[in-house]
């Protein structure tokens, strides 16, 4: 590592090509190093500083990628849980100057960019609430994992039943794919059921809510009974919400309120764990 910065600084350019070729190589390794699990992660950040400090383009911009690169994947061993705050003081010099740069230097493209583009600065908080977000996130992905559905109760309609996550969509329970709908008339109109996070002018957070299904339009544009379903037509409506839930990540157990004169039940909410997971 001295010599590549010992070549910089004396623009020996031959040796510094040398150099910027050899942790090239290096860093395309990296797929390798981790099948046989011989990965390095403290030399890989020190190369990637060195490799910005003596100007070595190629090795930079190689380095750099596999950074940002694994800053994004959540694979168990290589992937962003393995960077402690310790590293990402270490790194984010460079991961702003890369940000601040990458179009221009044709750094990062496709997924990763993302990922950039979602930081508006490297700051000092940085490292810590990465590591911190990166925990978070791995805890609600276990437990995600862990549930297999919700059972709704207390109702007194045909809401209470089984409801399934959307796997699409964090905010979204509806039933389960092989089972059969549960209908009934609620004023006058037939509907669905279904559990999701709720968003307007008078209420965010959790709700239990009703649908109406989607009605067949024709091709002139008229209802038809044998024209295709138009899911815009589709209207939700709350019967009952979980006040102060606009912080929550999945739907309270209890504490569910009417709002709707015609929801006189008293819902609650059990998770159903999978017997193992892998």
């Amino acid at each position: 590592l001295d010599v590549a910065l010992f070549y910089d600084k004396y623009e020996f350019v031959e040796g510094g090509e040398l150099c910027d070729q050899v942790i090239v190589d290096y860093f395309k390794s990296t797929n390798i190093m981790e099948k046989n699990f011989t990965l390095d992660l403290e030399l890989i950040i020190d190369l990637v500083n060195v490799a910005h400090s003596a100007n070595l383009d190629a090795a930079f911009k190689e380095g750099i990628n596999y950074i940002w690169k694994k800053l994004k994947m959540v694979s168990t061993p290589y992937g962003r849980m393995m960077f402690t705050e310790e590293h990402l003081i270490k790194l984010a010099p460079i991961l702003q100057y890369s940000r601040d740069n990458w179009e221009r230097m044709g750094l990062i493209n496709g997924e990763t960019s993302r990922l950039i583009n979602d930081l508006d600065q490297v700051s000092e908080n940085f490292p810590k609430q990465f590591v911190s977000d990166c925990k978070s996130w791995e805890e609600y992905d276990l437990l995600k994992r862990c549930i297999s559905h919700i059972e709704l109760s207390g109702s007194t309609c045909k809401a209470d039943g089984n409801f399934v996550k959307d796997m699409n969509c964090w905010d979204q329970y509806a039933y389960p794919p092989d089972s059969e709908e549960r209908r009934c008339r609620w004023g006058g109109q037939r509907v669905t059921f279904g559990i999701r996070y709720w968003e307007d002018d008078s209420f965010e957070g959790w709700a239990i809510v009703r649908r109406t299904p989607p009605i067949l339009i024709a091709e002139d544009g008229e209802s038809d009974d044998d024209g295709e379903l138009d899911y815009d037509s589709i209207v939700e409506t709350r019967c009952w919400i979980a006040p102060y839930s606009k912080n929550r990540k999945r739907p309270p157990l209890r504490g569910w309120v009417s709002s709707d004169p015609m929801a006189r039940g008293n819902p609650t909410i059990k998770y159903v764990l999978r017997e193992s997971i892998g």
